[in-house]
């Protein structure tokens, strides 16, 4: 259950690690463009922004692509290494890293309550300006905490992420679960877990879908993901330590027997 961008990618990496993968896509990911993004450039070449944080992979992506339409990309990758860079998971930090950009520690604790807190001991956030880079749900309970620390803070939305147009497939792929044709679920955010039990209560089948859930194996990405299935009744049997796609694959393959233990 990947993003529709990703899902072939995705299915592959699967195939590769011995799995037979059944996939749909249960989340579609849309770029927002608007004028906010100019004057968030500006302030970035005028270096007045202190700390940029990284929400998601996916507001790495945006950023990039949003900022093609004004300057080249070096020079905005080169702009943004001229404030503190903060990612938000293990695979934002990754995105980020592989495009050559320097990022400060990871906060121990990703809670909007452990963020606000590690950011107000460790920075020096007040007066300064801090760029929040998310999707346009983001929790805005970040920018508020840190705002009352005397931040100057800016919440730059740069994507939504949506139910599918088609949603044909994720049908498809609840039937098959009715069916017990599926062996392993393995959610990668905690909307993929909304999205499946909405299609699931459409359909009329959400209870039975929980059942199957429980009476399989469940899989988790990221520590988020998994709260949201065990808040819906689910119990989560795999969690990786590393929260991206491919090591919560890995740590399913190892848990059944199918990979190479790690070293």
């Amino acid at each position: 259950m990947r993003p529709i961008e990703v899902l072939p990618e995705s299915m592959e990496t699967a195939r590769n690690l011995g799995f037979d993968p059944i996939g749909a896509p249960m989340i579609e990911i849309r770029r927002v463009t608007n004028g906010e993004f100019r004057n968030f450039l500006v302030a970035l070449s005028n270096r007045s922004i202190y700390l940029c944080l990284f929400m998601s992979e996916n507001a790495i992506k945006f950023a990039i692509e949003n900022a093609g339409s004004y300057v080249p990309k070096d020079r905005f990758l080169e702009q943004l290494g001229n404030c503190i860079l903060m990612a938000i998971g293990d695979q934002t930090a990754k995105s980020l890293r592989d495009h050559n950009l320097k990022l400060d520690d990871p906060p121990p604790v990703i809670t909007v309550k452990g963020l606000i807190s590690y950011l107000g001991s460790q920075y020096d956030v007040p007066g300064r300006r801090i760029e929040i880079l998310t999707s346009i749900k983001g929790n805005k309970s970040l920018a508020e905490g840190l705002a009352t620390m005397g931040a100057d803070v800016h919440v730059l939305p740069l994507y939504s992420v949506e139910m599918p147009e088609d949603i044909s497939e994720s049908k498809r792929l609840i039937q098959s679960a009715i069916r017990r044709e599926i062996d392993i679920f393995a959610f990668t955010s905690s909307l993929t877990v909304t999205n499946l039990l909405e299609i699931a209560d459409d359909l009329g089948v959400r209870d039975k879908i929980i059942d199957i859930l429980n009476d399989k194996i469940v899989a988790a990405m990221t520590q988020a993901t998994m709260r949201k299935l065990e808040s819906e009744g689910i119990e989560v049997k795999l969690i990786p330590k590393v929260g991206t796609f491919e090591d919560m694959l890995e740590t399913i393959g190892i848990g059944l027997g199918i990979a190479p233990p790690e070293d």
